[in-house]
């Protein structure tokens, strides 16, 4: 706000001195152009550090979790591609594309289902 007007009879002047007073402010008003000086108080200052504080720690929190998801993942993407060399076959009822797709041997072409 600093460097704006703050005369009473402007809607931009009101809200200017309104702001100065919701939020402590210590309003030096000049004669020559109303200028506002802020100054913010202990208070806010201790929860601004607070607010902050809480912020990295959350932030903190997220990206540990992250990491033990993404390892997790990892693990289960590699037990499903070293399981997936083994060649799955269908029980009698079961889908299959080919021959080989089924216990049996023998796939049904016509309804894709093993015999």
């Amino acid at each position: 706000m600093q460097g704006k007007s703050c005369r009473a009879s402007s809607p931009i002047g009101m809200l200017c001195r309104r702001i100065a007073k919701d939020f402590n402010f210590a309003a030096v008003i000049s004669a020559g152009g109303g200028q506002v000086k802020g100054q913010l108080s202990v208070e806010m200052l201790v929860l601004l550090v607070v607010i902050l504080g809480l912020a990295i720690l959350v932030a903190s929190t997220l990206m540990k979790s992250a990491g033990k998801a993404s390892e997790k993942v990892e693990e289960k993407t590699g037990a499903v591609l070293e399981g997936g060399e083994v060649e799955a076959t269908g029980s009698p009822g079961d889908y299959c594309v080919s021959d080989s797709g089924c216990r049996s041997g023998d796939c049904d072409t016509y309804s894709r289902k093993c015999n």
